[in-house]
């Protein structure tokens, strides 16, 4: 795995602002809809949510107001652009976000995870600033998974499965108290080699990965227990992400 830290001695870099459109779900043309006040003072139930598949326990997390409380206190913290966007878009709750040169541009750009009323589903979007677009992965955007083919690591479902599966993890300590979600990161944009959490010598990389890939990754953290997290990349020549990256820890 010695090859994996010589092909990531680089550096990172994050750019500054934002303004945010999103080609079905949010447009900073639709003012004309209001999002539900959301605050700190929901009401949340302690009731568990074991036993259930993940889809319901998104449901119920939904129901309990615990979606709408991180909603409350993210967006609160992001730029004044992006706060009308989410504002005029009272179907996404958004649970996370990290900021960075995602699209290699030099711009600040986002990837949000959010929960999509409409579809009762963790959607992962990502905000080109150059482009002033706002894209789902997936559903606008194309992910290609290059692991399997090298014969590295498991086949990954999508991202946003394993993001459902982690917060079912997490979810009577959610249910319980929110903001928990938001003490460690679900997702980063990073220099994966000189991020904390990501051990390459560790995991598992693809072969085509460049130097300059590593810069600027989004990593996803797929576990709450382990120490796990998976990790993609743009390809701009292609208009689509790649998953180039997986570290997974076990018993």
């Amino acid at each position: 795995m010695g090859i994996l830290a010589i092909l990531c001695a680089c550096g990172s870099q994050q750019q500054h602002d934002t303004q945010i459109a999103h080609t079905e779900q949010v447009s900073t043309d639709s003012a004309s809809h209001k999002t539900p006040a959301a605050t700190d003072t929901a009401q949340v139930s302690n009731e568990p949510v074991r036993g259930i598949s993940d889809y319901d326990k998104l449901k119920l997390l939904a129901g309990k107001n615990v979606f709408s409380t991180l909603h409350s206190k993210l967006v609160a913290t992001l730029p004044d652009s992006l706060k009308e966007v989410f504002k005029n878009s009272p179907d996404l709750d958004l649970l996370t976000s990290s900021k960075g040169n995602l699209f290699l541009n030099d711009k600040e750009d986002y990837a949000f995870v959010v929960y999509n009323k409409k579809k009762a589903g963790i959607e992962l979007m990502v905000y080109d600033a150059l482009a002033n677009k706002f894209s789902a992965l997936y559903s606008d955007i194309k992910v290609e998974n290059e692991l399997p083919s090298h014969g590295c690591g498991s086949a990954i479902d999508t991202l946003t499965k394993d993001i459902e599966y982690k917060i079912g993890e997490q979810s009577d300590d959610m249910v319980k108290e929110p903001a928990k979600y938001l003490e460690t990161p679900a997702i980063k944009i990073a220099d994966i080699s000189k991020d904390k959490d990501i051990l390459i010598k560790d995991g598992c990389m693809s072969k085509r990965t460049t130097k300059a890939d590593c810069k600027n990754a989004l990593c996803i953290a797929t576990s709450s227990v382990y120490n796990n997290w998976t990790c993609i990349r743009y390809d701009k020549a292609k208009n689509s992400f790649v998953v180039f990256f997986s570290q997974v820890f076990a018993d």
